[in-house]
């Protein structure tokens, strides 16, 4: 298992002003990623409310899965990426306590392909 890092990594996220909807993502091509190979996309400070995800993949491969992350909650298990796709998906509202990595978690199978995913949320503030 790898982990890689996208280029926007530590790149500061907008933290506006309280209960504005924002939306973040980042854009990673994937080489051969194997089962299990993390990619860590952005930090999001405490007080970020999760509310949904967006995303494009290209067609990564046969069977390949991503599980998206926020810190160590599952926002998404096993999103079917074998076939190119795009969509939004609402989840369940997660908050941040700490700086929470959003990242892709491989599965299924080797992918190799461009995935783009933009976490949809609220800023709450300082806890």
């Amino acid at each position: 298992m790898a982990t890689k890092n996208s280029t926007l990594l530590n790149k500061r996220v907008y933290q506006g002003e309280d209960g504005n909807v924002s939306k973040e993502g980042f854009s990673y091509t994937l080489a051969s990623a194997q089962i299990g190979d993390v990619i860590n996309g952005l930090k999001f400070p405490a007080g970020t409310k999760a509310t949904g995800v967006e995303y494009i993949n290209a067609a990564l491969g046969t069977n390949v899965t991503l599980d998206v992350k926020l810190g160590s909650t599952t926002l998404v298990s096993g999103l079917p990426c074998a076939a190119a796709g795009k969509g939004y998906i609402p989840v369940a509202d997660v908050l941040t306590t700490d700086n929470a990595l959003f990242s892709l978690v491989v599965g299924g199978g080797a992918a190799t392909g461009a995935v783009t995913f933009r976490l949809v949320y609220e800023s709450l503030g300082n806890l």
